[in-house]
């Protein structure tokens, strides 16, 4: 018995250890009306939409868009919101070596997406932009689309890893320090008295 609960103790031990250097990631997902009200279509007028996120470093942020029809096509991109502030939205514009992500179609009604690991906290910019409507630029008809969003939370195990190391260290040591139940032995009874 004491091997029982020695084994025992030593296998939570090992799992608690794992557990405790372990990071778990966990996706939220969202879709576009998740995310905005903006009727998902690019015109002339608006030729893009974007989600802005609060990310910390750690975090992994995967986008995919699709058009909806076959004969359309967006440019999808990742910037910090200080690149989005001071070149897409400001006088010098943005370069595709200067984006975070830039994913460019390389056909039409191509689906694309991206999956990139935040290294450094802050505010961030998915920008989804027109690139062809109907195989012409500019657009005459606008550009419907699908949108969805993954953004991982990381959770950490550490707490509940050493909770279960605890736990096995107690069982080993009360495996170790118990001590083995002696079997009781049957004394003989004494012979019956002689009869008188």
């Amino acid at each position: 018995m004491r091997i029982l609960f020695v084994g025992i103790g030593a296998i939570l031990i090992i799992i608690g250890g794992v557990m405790a250097v372990v990071t778990v990631e966990t996706y939220k997902e969202s879709s576009w009306s998740d995310v905005s009200q903006a009727t998902p279509t690019l015109t002339t007028f608006v030729r893009y939409a974007y989600v802005t996120l609060d990310l910390t470093a750690g975090q992994t942020v995967r986008a995919t868009v699709t058009p909806t029809e076959s004969s359309d096509a967006i440019l999808l991109m990742l910037l910090t919101l200080d690149q989005y502030n001071t070149g897409y939205m400001g006088s010098s514009g943005i370069t595709q070596s200067e984006a975070i992500e830039w994913v460019q179609p390389t056909a039409l009604g191509q689906q694309v997406s991206f999956e990139h690991k935040i290294i450094t906290s802050g505010s961030y910019v998915i920008i989804l932009h027109g690139w062809r409507d109907n195989g012409a630029s500019p657009w005459a008809n606008g550009i419907p689309f699908s949108f969805t969003m993954r953004v991982s939370e990381p959770l950490s195990l550490t707490i509940p890893g050493i909770a279960v190391a605890v736990i096995g260290i107690a069982i080993a040591a009360y495996g170790v320090i118990s001590k083995p139940k002696k079997p009781v032995s049957q004394a003989m009874a004494p012979p019956p008295p002689p009869p008188m």
